[in-house]
């Protein structure tokens, strides 16, 4: 590859980690917008509801066990993999993607889950990319990990009967925010629906 197309091959990659991190930087904005439109807009059903409470607890589950590893924190120069992170890579954006499939379901409205999830998956991938970049740029032997580990999806789900957790306090503590928000947001669902 010449010199030329490896340097606008690096300037794509370097735009979308910056689009991933002005998205990081307005996440809670635009999550708070997201549950406003949400609340106004849902006409909430008993089926409905069903369906989005189970795909906001599998959601909230996989946050919690994604949590109870915190990868990026590591100071060694090589990656040490652990956890949900040796079957694929980002599974906390995984469960965020289930988490805001599970509300638009709640909400029973087509338009809603179309959208929501079409700009869940637009900001996670770019978030997706710049986390991948952070990792190329801190851990020696990322390249390795990034091609060999699936981003989204584990390539078996064998791990649902015995999930790789060391200390599963660890993710509920760092959740927390998250379990309280989202059992708001199902509760002022819940009574709007009555």
């Amino acid at each position: 590859m010449n010199a030329k197309l490896t340097e606008q091959i690096e300037r794509i990659k370097s735009n979308k980690e910056q689009i991933g991190g002005y998205f990081r930087e307005s996440l809670s904005a635009i999550f708070f917008v997201w549950c406003i439109f949400i609340v106004l807009f849902a006409k909430p059903h008993v089926i409905s509801a069903t369906f989005g409470t189970i795909i906001i607890v599998a959601g909230l589950l996989l946050r919690i066990l994604s949590s109870c590893h915190p990868l990026l924190t590591q100071d060694s120069p090589q990656l040490e993999i652990d956890g949900l992170y040796q079957l694929f890579r980002h599974p906390i954006y995984l469960a965020n993607m289930l988490l805001v499939l599970g509300v638009s379901v709640y909400s029973r409205r087509v338009l809603i889950i179309i959208l929501s999830v079409g700009v869940a998956a637009v900001i996670t991938y770019f978030m997706a990319m710049r986390d991948d970049g952070y990792l190329r740029e801190k851990f020696e032997n990322s390249d390795e990990y990034i091609k060999s580990t699936p981003a989204w999806l584990p390539k078996s789900f064998d791990w649902l009967m015995n999930p790789p957790v060391k200390d599963l306090g660890i993710g509920i503590g760092v959740q927390k925010n998250t379990i309280l928000g989202l059992g708001a947001l199902l509760v002022f669902l819940m009574l709007k629906s009555l």
